[in-house]
This record gives structure tokens, C-alpha cells and sequence, in this order.
């Protein structure tokens, strides 16, 4: 679509921090682009409060508490997704539900985690925080926390994966722990990819 209307599309990667940050100060100081898309938004994303003192124009995948002035945004409802999964998981016996989201201070784990705790709250059920393990949102982050939850004096029956990459990184220690995601486990995630129809 961009190419059809004679535009372009630079991506500019980086890691979050001050490297992240500095390549965006180039980006708008150089005029290289004549908008921002940001990605993966934080709780407080100072990447906003630049942008927005700097009055370059941009909009955000995914929302956060930063910004004095409303911006475009667009962004999944993770709260509701996490009230989703544990209201499904509920109905099907489930009380001891453990959730896995992103590390990073990213917002829509936030969100998720909140919607997982009114969730649990509505259905009478105490939230355990030891049933809540945050890791980098990608395989190997979910096969690094899935197993000190699950060695927890009462563990959980059920999980939640905020992504599918953690989920098949927490599939994989399920399974050296002799643990039949599916079967043993019951495992969800919250959105929905072709990869999701394996952890049902």
C-alpha cells in the first residue's frame, strides 16, 4: 500500500534504552522520515514525551501512560484477553491459573496482568503471586520461567502465555519436566496465531 501511494518505510531497530533512544533523535534531528511508527510501547516511554515535546509526528503500536497530548494509536485489548483466557479456564475447572507475560516494562503486559486479576477476582479466586513470572517475550523466555512456577509447592493445572513465543518455549520445559502440554497442563495464549491451535 505504501509503494502504491509513492511512499516508504524505514525500519529502525534497537535495543530499548538509550541506544533506542538515540537512533530516534537522529531519525527526527535529520528529518529522515516525516512520521514514526513506535512499536512494543512501555508503561513510561520516553520515546512519547520526545516525540510529542519535539512535535514530530507519530503513532504507536500499542498503548501507554506517556504523552501530555492525545496521539494515533492502535492497539489490541489486552485486558480483556487476559479476562478472557481465565473466564475459558475457569469454565473448565481450572483455580490455579498461572500467568507468563513480557518482561521489558512492556504496556500490554500490564494490561494483561490486569485483566487476569479482575478475572480471578470476579470467579472468587485469590491471585497467587507466585503464579506470576514475567520473561523476555520471546522462546527462550518462556522456557526460563515455565519451570519455577511450576515447582511451586501447589502448582498451577492451567497457563497462560501472553504470546506464542513463550508459550513454545514454555511447552518445550513442560515437556522435560514430563509434563503433556494439553494433556497434563492445560496451555493458552492470548492471541491468536496459527500456532495457537497446538496448545488447546
Amino acid at each position: 500500500r505504501l509503494a502504491e501511494s509513492g511512499l516508504d518505510l524505514i525500519v529502525v531497530m534497537g535495543a530499548p534504552g538509550d541506544y533506542q533512544q538515540e537512533r530516534l533523535r537522529r531519525v527526527v534531528e535529520t528529518r529522515r522520515a516525516d512520521a514514526v511508527v513506535l512499536a512494543w510501547t512501555r508503561r513510561e516511554d520516553e520515546r512519547i514525551d520526545y516525540l510529542t515535546q519535539a512535535g514530530f509526528p507519530f503513532a504507536t503500536l500499542g498503548r501507554s501512560r506517556s504523552g501530555d497530548k492525545a496521539y494515533p494509536s492502535l492497539d489490541l485489548d489486552f485486558e480483556k484477553a487476559g479476562a478472557d483466557a481465565v473466564d475459558r479456564l475457569v469454565e473448565r475447572g481450572h483455580r490455579r491459573i498461572a500467568a507468563i507475560r513480557p518482561s521489558l516494562d512492556l504496556n500490554f503486559g500490564y494490561l494483561f496482568l490486569d485483566g487476569y486479576r479482575k478475572a480471578l477476582r470476579r470467579h472468587g479466586i485469590a491471585v497467587d503471586p507466585h503464579l506470576i513470572a514475567d520473561g523476555f517475550i520471546n522462546e527462550a523466555g518462556g522456557y526460563e520461567v515455565t519451570p519455577p512456577v511450576m515447582r511451586r509447592k501447589d502448582p498451577p493445572t492451567a497457563i497462560i502465555f501472553n504470546n506464542d513465543a513463550m508459550a513454545l518455549g514454555g511447552c518445550k520445559a513442560l515437556a522435560e519436566m514430563g509434563i503433556k502440554p494439553g494433556h497434563d497442563m492445560a496451555v493458552t495464549v492470548i492471541v491468536d496465531t496459527p500456532l495457537c491451535r497446538y496448545f488447546s
